[in-house]
């Protein structure tokens, strides 16, 4: 499995939350599959909680934009 990534989710219990595993590393994915791992059916609520702190602390960086 050379040249490819895995990016896992976990939960702080070690339990698996959702994985996938890409050719190219991009940030992309790692949103889409924590949008992805969010949504099923076992939530997990620390996880979304913290997304949302996480986005409402970059809104306005200079520094986050993209040129």
């Amino acid at each position: 499995m050379k040249g490819l990534w895995l990016i896992v989710y976990e939960y702080p219990s070690r339990f698996i939350v959702d994985y996938g595993i890409y050719t190219t590393p991009k940030s992309k994915y790692s949103v889409d599959l924590l949008k992805k791992a969010i949504e099923k059916p076992r939530r997990f609520y620390q996880i979304k909680e913290q997304l949302s702190i996480g986005l409402k602390q970059m809104k306005g960086r200079k520094d986050l934009k993209s040129s």
